[in-house]
């Protein structure tokens, strides 16, 4: 790898937890569905946590090009979060797991999994191990509070943790055709 992360995401799990399962399953689905994923991260970190992080996904079902180079980067503003699909190994999972034996400080990294496996893993080399909700939840505080100390109203830059999965009608209609779905209550254009 090019660089060591600090943050280490399942994005799989990840993926799981915040978006239905509906918006992957359309063709191209999945690819739009883990630029999501990526761009969620991208949103609940500060721009300087961005070089520093890692989002795994398997390497099954990734695009020509993608699975054969097991790095690749997707621009998330100034500084980059890295994708990595895990076309050496079996699963994410095992990927993950060999990124967790192999860090330097493990003590300064975080794994963000909804999987047992792999948070028992990180705990086990002194790594913290979060569950994804947990992490959500974590970053969405920590961004109000960011958001209260430079002076702007918090409850304007997002949404509290009880409201990640819940979106208003017209959010809903837009990712449902987004995604090549048309939302019941919707005319056909």
């Amino acid at each position: 790898m090019s660089r060591e992360p600090l943050i280490i995401v399942d994005g799989y799990n990840l993926m799981h937890q915040i978006l239905d399962r509906r918006f992957f399953a359309a063709p191209g689905g999945l690819e739009r569905a883990r630029q999501a994923v990526v761009q969620r991260v991208a949103s609940l970190l500060p721009q300087e946590e961005h070089a520093a992080t890692t989002v795994v996904f398997d390497a099954s079902g990734a695009s020509e090009g993608r699975a054969e180079k097991e790095e690749t980067e997707l621009p998330a503003g100034d500084k980059e979060i890295q994708i990595v699909f895990a076309s050496e190994f079996p699963d994410a999972d095992s990927r993950i797991e060999d990124m967790i034996r192999q860090h330097s400080a493990p003590v300064r990294l975080t794994v963000v999994s909804s999987d047992r496996r792999l948070v028992d893993a990180a705990r086990r080399r002194g790594a913290a191990g979060k569950d994804c909700q947990t992490w959500l939840d974590g970053c969405e505080e920590k961004r109000r509070l960011r958001t209260r100390q430079m002076g702007h109203d918090a409850n304007d830059a997002s949404a509290g943790p009880e409201d990640l999965k819940k979106l208003n009608p017209d959010e809903s209609r837009y990712w449902m055709r987004e995604f090549g779905f048309d939302p019941p209550d919707s005319p056909k254009q």
